[in-house]
């Protein structure tokens, strides 16, 4: 198991030109289009969450230019009842504008309708006090997600902190 990504980890994190976003989830990231391991269509180009409305355009293959890229979201489906986040991430400049929150709603709305009951994250844990982390934690926990148990030794010298979310 990898540890989050960015400075400010998965959640709100920083979504960084190093990130190597155009190896994540197997293709491009369209026109600031979100991404999910499962979500294969919608885009955040220009309007208020940074482009389209979410639902329009598709991702057909075509490189985006990183910088071009607001936000991205990762699922993993775990079992027919559950999948975890993977990845979430929105450019720093845009924190606070409801792109982690709208992203994470199209990713719960979709996983609800395959039947998937539980959604996961792993982020770093509160036992390492990490500014960045604290308000990755914060998020999650703002949009529904609890605490369930925090791992010590999961990642090398950072504790995992498992969090869930009914859906």
């Amino acid at each position: 198991m990898s540890a989050p990504l960015g400075g400010d980890g998965v959640g709100p994190g920083a979504l960084d030109d190093d990130v190597g976003l155009s190896s994540l989830g197997g293709g491009p990231l369209g026109g600031g289009a979100l991404r999910s391991g499962v979500l294969d269509e919608g885009a955040l180009g220009s309007g208020p969450l940074g482009g389209s409305a979410l639902g329009e355009g598709s991702l057909d293959g075509s490189r985006v230019p990183v910088a071009d890229v607001t936000g991205i979201l990762l699922l993993d489906p775990r079992y027919d009842s559950t999948a975890e986040v993977h990845l979430l991430a929105v450019r720093r400049e845009h924190h606070r504008t409801g792109i982690g929150r709208a992203l994470l709603r199209r990713a719960e709305d979709d996983m609800r309708a395959r039947g998937v009951r539980l959604l996961t994250v792993k982020t770093f844990g509160p036992s390492r006090p990490d500014p960045g982390y604290d308000r990755t934690r914060a998020f999650y926990e703002a949009v529904g997600f609890l605490p369930v148990e925090e791992f010590p030794d999961m990642w090398a010298e950072n504790p995992c902190l498992l969090m869930a979310k009914v859906l």
